[in-house]
């Protein structure tokens, strides 16, 4: 049974949070920016390859061409985002000020989607 997106958003709620806090948590710790990066992605891969395999059943990664350009720029801007989103986090005096300033990006989605 599929879940209503809301309940998705919800998980996201919660998972986001925990990340963000953590995220400042490892700068204090005098991790650099790029270097968090470097192993949250190094750790998700296997993560992402098992949820791939067992929500599909499958691990074929065949896509189109538009899709593979598409998802190439959509790594490019996610990986800068994330780096700024760290650099931010832990900058800030407090890392809700931070996530205050960035979520303002539901108004650009908003505007922005009536054109997908």
């Amino acid at each position: 049974m599929k879940m209503p997106w809301f309940i998705y958003a919800l998980f996201t709620l919660v998972l986001f949070t925990a990340l963000y806090l953590l995220y400042k948590y490892v700068g204090q710790l005098g991790v650099g920016s790029g270097t968090l990066l470097f192993y949250y992605y190094l750790f998700a891969l296997p993560l992402i390859l098992i949820i791939q395999y067992s929500t599909t059943k499958t691990l074929s990664l065949k896509i189109s061409d538009l899709a593979f350009f598409l998802l190439l720029i959509a790594a490019i801007v996610g990986v800068l985002g994330n780096f700024f989103i760290v650099q931010s986090l832990n900058m800030a005096p407090n890392p809700g000020y931070s996530i205050a300033v960035s979520s303002a990006n539901v108004l650009l989605v908003t505007i922005f989607s009536v054109f997908l």
